[in-house]
């Protein structure tokens, strides 16, 4: 449909570019633009930024899920954190890292730590009341407690949120990156969009869109794949 409306007329061509086009333009951006390098950056710094949101992320809110007091305290913070427009303070974050990965990497894991911690703690606290008077007949230490039953589960919805997380890590990064043009995906629609190349700019963003998609099904899969192994 928006083929025909672009190649009838419909809609401008120099404000949408006909989705053939759009594919066709990716092997141009592989060639010329340097699409793998820059797809390779952006995966990098997302896949750090995650490792570093999980080791945040994860022992907080299990922090959080063991202490009422501060679960209480802290818990909303972390959903507001979680719905606001972190990606609106990076140009805090210019002034205090400078323009490098860097400041990609911290802004893309501080979008990424609430959902970490938020399912983290719904895990922790989804324990049935049977499986813990178990571990107190069995006068079980804090430490065998933590890692023989509230990791355990725990681990489905830490995986729900790290798959959450991972998407909104990667659009903040992209974001970013297409304001102070770094190299990855998001200066590439940058690149495409100055120089005013519509099927190449939109070519980029379908990439951008795959590859989210990429990511959500990739962490599903393992999910999956864990929770057959679980029951087996």
């Amino acid at each position: 449909g928006l083929q025909v409306m672009v190649e009838t007329g419909g809609l401008s061509r120099y404000v949408v570019s006909p989705p053939t086009e759009a594919l066709g333009s990716l092997g141009e951006l592989f060639v010329e633009d340097r699409l793998a390098q820059g797809f390779l950056l952006t995966l990098g710094m997302t896949f750090v930024a995650a490792a570093c949101a999980i080791a945040v992320g994860v022992p907080l809110g299990l922090l959080l899920a063991r202490v009422e007091l501060l679960r209480r305290s802290f818990e909303s913070w972390l959903g507001a954190a979680f719905s606001a427009p972190l990606v609106l303070l990076y140009p805090l974050f210019l002034v205090i890292l400078g323009r490098g990965l860097g400041t990609l990497i911290v802004m893309g894991a501080l979008v990424g730590i609430a959902p970490i911690a938020l399912k983290t703690i719904e895990g922790a606290r989804s324990i049935p009341p049977v499986l813990e008077n178990v571990a107190r007949s069995m006068n079980m230490t804090q430490g065998q407690r933590l890692r023989l039953l509230v990791i355990p589960a725990a681990l489905p919805s830490v995986f729900a949120g790290v798959r959450i997380a991972l998407i909104y890590i990667l659009i903040n990064i992209v974001a970013i990156d297409f304001l102070v043009s770094l190299g990855g995906l998001g200066s590439l629609v940058a690149a495409t969009y100055d120089r005013y190349d519509m099927p190449a700019m939109y070519g980029s963003i379908l990439f951008v869109i795959l590859t989210s998609i990429a990511f959500f099904t990739l962490i599903e899969a393992v999910r999956q794949v864990r929770g057959e192994a679980g029951e087996r």
